[in-house]
C-alpha cells in the first residue's frame, strides 16, 4: 500500500487566493474562515473582518464575485462582518 499524501486544507487554498486578490488594497482588515483561520491585510488593527461561515460560500462567492451574491450571503447568514460595517463597504 502506497502512502497517501495529505492534500492542504481547503482554508489553505482559500487563504492563498485571498492573498492574491486583496494584497494590493490598501486598508486594514481580515477575513476569518469556517476553521478558523485569519488572513490580515494593512499594518494596523483591521477596522473589520470579514467572517465566512463555510466553505462552501467561500467558493461560491468565487464564482459569482458580486455585491448581489456578497449581499444575499450577508442576509442568508453564510458571512457577517464584525467591526466597521462603512470601513467595509469603502473596501468593496
Amino acid at each position: 500500500m502506497s502512502p497517501r499524501i495529505a492534500a492542504p486544507h481547503l482554508s489553505d487554498r482559500a487563504a492563498g487566493v485571498l492573498r492574491q486578490l486583496f494584497a494590493a488594497v490598501a486598508a486594514d482588515f481580515a477575513f476569518r474562515l469556517w476553521d478558523g483561520t485569519t488572513v490580515v491585510f494593512g499594518d494596523g488593527p483591521p477596522a473589520f473582518t470579514v467572517v465566512v461561515h463555510a466553505s462552501q460560500t467561500f467558493f461560491r462567492l468565487l464564482r459569482d464575485p458580486t455585491p448581489l451574491a456578497f449581499g444575499e450571503a450577508y442576509v442568508e447568514g453564510a458571512v457577517d462582518i464584525e467591526g466597521d460595517l462603512f470601513a467595509a463597504m469603502h473596501v468593496a
